[in-house]
């Protein structure tokens, strides 16, 4: 998988993770490591910085989704692609692909941000 992630205050029961998305290879092991018991038990709120909308940031967000119980926020900010004009469209497809994904958590709520250009 190929994101960067800086996560931040979402170990040892803290209720905040940050995460910076920036391409780079982080390994496909990724998941383990936050599937480790109780990693996830307190995680209430969930920041993303610098989303594209890819595969991967899907797949960590899924992962989060289905895995973080008491999960109340998430807020997601992608970033503006200059001269595209596809990119509300594909902001858009992201959110409703996201909006399916099955919630551990029965109160989620969600926001979507672009950045200006």
């Amino acid at each position: 998988m190929r994101m960067q992630m800086h996560i931040q205050n979402c170990l040892q029961g803290k209720k905040k993770c940050m995460l910076n998305s920036s391409l780079v290879d982080v390994g496909d092991d990724w998941e383990a490591g936050l599937s480790v018991r109780g990693m996830l038990s307190h995680l209430e709120y969930v920041q993303v910085e610098d989303m594209e909308g890819c595969d991967a940031e899907f797949k960590l967000l899924s992962f989060l989704l289905r895995n973080a119980k008491v999960l109340k926020e998430v807020e997601l900010f992608f970033r503006s692609s200059v001269g595209s004009p596809d990119r509300v469209i594909q902001v858009q497809q992201f959110q409703d692909k996201l909006r399916e994904v099955p919630a551990a958590s029965s109160s989620i709520l969600m926001g979507f941000k672009v950045a200006a250009p």
